[in-house]
C-alpha cells in the first residue's frame, strides 16, 4: 500500500507539473506572431496625428506620379538639391555647394543620407536628373532642355554641361533625388514601391493601410509630426468631398480650374509664377503698333481684374516676373491701376486722337479702334476677366468684342491670328527665360532665329500708319522685345535687356499673377510657409494638438 501510495503521488506530481507547464506556455506570445508594435494598426493609423490625401492606384515615384496628389506628396518623401525658397532665394539641401562657370555646373554634395541610412551619392543625384530629363512630367524636361551631358568628374563632383551658360540655371536644381538602383524596387504583391529617398518622411504600406512616418536620418533633423495617414481617394470627386466634409487636414490648390477648396481652417496664399496675359497679334491688326499696345496696358485696371475675376487670389502684375525678384526690381512698373491720360496719349501718338458721335475713337482715315478678344470658356476666371478688360477698354474710346471659345476653337484662332488680344496664362521659367512666353503654346509669334530678322526699328512709329493698310510697317517693332529674349533664352543676352525690352514693346500685356491657396485644419499648430514647388513646406515646424 506504501508502494502505491507513492506511485500515485509520483504521477500526481508529474500531473502538476505538465500543467503549470502548459499554463506557462499559454503566457507566451508565439515568436511567429508579430508585436503590437509592429502591427500596422498601432504603428500607422492609430498612431496618426494627420491624414493626408493619396491615390493607391497613382506612382509615389515623383517622375512618374501622373495625379496632383500624388505629386505633391512626393515633396514629403524626396529632397533636392536646392530649396528654391520665396523671392526666387536658393536653399542649399543635399548641396554643399554650386559652382556656375560658362557652361560648366558643378555640385558638391553635403554628407546627407537616405532613409535607410546610406549615403547620397553622385551617382544617387545623376540617376534622378536622367529621370527628370525623360519624365513623364513634362516640366521636368522643359527645365533641363539645356543640358548636354551629366557625368560625376576625377573629384567625384557631379558635373553638368550646358549647351549654352545660363546663370540662373541653379533654381532648376530643386528636383526630386532618390536613391539609384530602388526605382524598381516591389512589394510581395508584385505592386511598384517608391525609390527610398532623403526627406521628411518615409512610405509605409500593409493589408490596405497606407502611412508616413518621420525619417529618422532626415537632413533637417526631427519633425513635429511623426506618423500621418495617407487616406486612398481614388479620384477628384472623393478628394473634393473629403476636403469638405474634413476627413483630410491638409489641402493644396494652385486654382488653375478657378474652384476653391471648400475646407475650414487656416487659409494661407501661395505665390506662383503664373502670368495670366493679353497675347498681342503681332503680325496683324491694329496691336502690331506698339503705341496701341501701351495704350491698352495703361487703360486696364489690374487690381480691378485681381479683385473681380480672381476672387482676390492673384496680384496686380508690374512686369512679366513677380514683384519679389530682386533683380528687377525698378525695372517692372506697370502701374495697378488704369492711367486713362496714359492710354488716351499713347493712342493719340497712333493716330487715333478722335471720337466719333458715339465716342469711339477713330484715325484720320475715320476707322474705328475696334479690338477683339478671345478666351478659353472652359475657365470661369477668362471670362469675368475678358468682360472686365472690354469695359476698361471701352472707357476710354475702344470699340471691343469678346469672343468665348472652346479649348481647341481658341488654339486655332490663336495659331492663324484670328484675334486682336487673346487671354492666356503662363508659368515662367524659374531661370526667368521668356522665350517660351512669345512661343506660348508652341505657336511662334516670331521665327526671331531667321537672319533677316531686323536688330532695332523705330519705336514712335504709327500715326496713321496704324491703319489696316501700313501695319505690316510696325511689325519690326515687335522684333526688339523677340530679339532680345532670343538672345537671353540661348545665353548671350541680359535680364536687365530683355526686360527693359519688353516694358517698351510689350509683345504680351501682363495683367496678373494668380496664386494657389493652402488650408490646414485648426488641430495643426505652427507657422507652415508653402512655396509652389513644395506645398509641404514648414510642415515639419507643426505640431498637432
Amino acid at each position: 500500500m506504501n508502494r502505491i501510495s507513492h506511485n500515485k503521488i509520483l504521477l500526481l506530481f508529474m500531473v502538476l507539473t505538465l500543467l503549470c507547464l502548459s499554463l506557462c506556455g499559454c503566457n507566451k506570445p508565439s515568436v511567429d506572431l508579430p508585436s503590437a508594435e509592429e502591427t500596422p494598426t498601432d504603428t500607422g493609423i492609430a498612431a496618426a496625428q494627420m491624414t493626408l490625401a493619396y491615390t493607391a492606384t497613382d506612382s509615389l515615384n515623383p517622375y512618374l506620379a501622373k495625379t496632383k496628389t500624388n505629386q505633391e506628396l512626393c515633396g514629403l518623401l524626396y529632397d533636392g538639391l536646392i530649396l528654391l525658397k520665396e523671392g526666387y532665394e536658393v536653399e542649399y539641401r543635399l548641396a554643399r555647394d554650386i559652382v556656375n562657370e560658362g557652361t560648366t555646373v558643378t555640385v558638391s554634395l553635403a554628407q546627407t543620407t537616405f532613409s535607410d541610412g546610406s549615403p547620397v551619392t553622385p551617382q544617387d543625384v545623376l540617376t534622378s536628373m536622367e529621370a527628370a530629363r525623360t519624365a513623364e512630367n513634362l516640366s521636368y524636361g522643359r527645365d533641363f532642355e539645356n543640358v548636354k551631358e551629366i557625368t560625376v568628374n576625377k573629384n567625384g563632383l557631379l558635373e553638368i554641361t550646358l549647351n549654352h551658360q545660363d546663370p540662373y540655371f541653379v533654381n532648376f536644381l530643386d528636383f526630386p533625388v532618390y536613391k539609384s538602383g530602388t526605382e524598381q524596387q516591389e512589394n510581395t504583391d508584385n505592386k511598384d514601391l517608391p525609390p527610398v529617398g532623403s526627406g521628411r518622411y518615409v512610405f509605409h504600406e500593409e493589408s490596405g493601410a497606407y502611412w508616413l512616418t518621420a525619417n529618422p536620418n532626415w537632413m533637417g533633423g526631427s519633425v513635429g509630426i511623426s506618423v500621418i495617414e495617407l487616406k486612398n481617394l481614388p479620384d477628384h470627386d472623393a478628394i473634393d468631398h473629403a476636403v469638405q466634409v474634413g476627413t483630410v487636414d491638409w489641402c493644396y490648390s494652385d486654382l488653375s480650374n478657378n474652384n476653391f477648396p471648400n475646407m475650414n481652417g487656416i487659409s494661407k496664399q501661395v505665390p506662383l509664377a503664373n502670368l495670366v496675359y493679353l497675347g498681342a497679334n503681332m503680325k496683324l491688326g491694329y496691336m502690331s503698333n506698339q503705341n496701341i499696345r501701351a495704350g491698352v496696358s495703361a487703360a486696364i485696371n489690374r487690381s480691378a481684374v485681381v479683385d473681380n475675376a480672381f476672387f482676390g487670389v492673384a496680384t496686380p502684375a508690374a512686369g512679366p516676373y513677380l514683384s519679389s525678384l530682386k533683380e528687377t526690381v525698378g525695372l517692372q512698373t506697370l502701374p495697378a491701376t488704369a492711367d486713362t491720360q496714359q492710354a488716351i496719349a499713347c493712342f493719340t501718338r497712333a493716330g487715333f486722337a478722335s471720337l466719333d458721335e458715339e465716342g469711339r475713337r477713330i484715325n484720320a482715315n475715320g476707322r474705328l479702334l475696334s479690338i477683339k478678344i478671345i478666351y478659353n470658356t472652359e475657365n470661369s476666371a477668362r471670362e469675368s476677366m475678358a468682360t472686365l478688360v472690354a469695359a476698361q477698354l471701352g472707357a476710354v474710346g475702344c470699340k471691343v468684342t469678346v469672343s468665348g471659345l472652346t479649348y481647341e476653337e481658341y488654339r486655332s484662332a490663336i495659331r492663324y491670328g484670328h484675334y486682336d488680344l487673346y487671354i492666356g496664362e503662363m508659368v515662367i521659367p524659374d531661370n526667368f527665360d521668356l522665350y517660351p512666353l512669345l512661343t506660348a503654346g508652341g505657336m511662334l509669334t516670331f521665327d526671331v532665329s531667321e537672319p533677316t530678322v531686323p536688330e532695332t526699328s523705330s519705336a514712335e512709329g504709327g500715326g496713321d500708319g496704324a491703319d489696316l493698310g501700313a501695319v505690316e510697317e510696325n511689325v519690326e517693332d515687335a522684333f526688339i522685345a523677340a530679339r532680345a529674349a532670343y538672345r537671353y533664352h540661348n545665353g548671350r543676352g541680359s535680364l536687365t535687356e530683355m526686360v527693359s525690352c519688353f516694358n517698351q514693346e510689350l509683345p504680351i500685356i501682363p495683367v496678373c499673377h494668380r496664386t494657389g491657396m493652402l488650408i490646414y485644419a485648426n488641430s495643426i499648430k505652427g507657422e507652415p510657409a508653402p512655396l509652389a514647388g513644395d506645398p509641404f513646406n514648414g510642415i515639419e515646424r507643426c505640431t498637432v494638438s
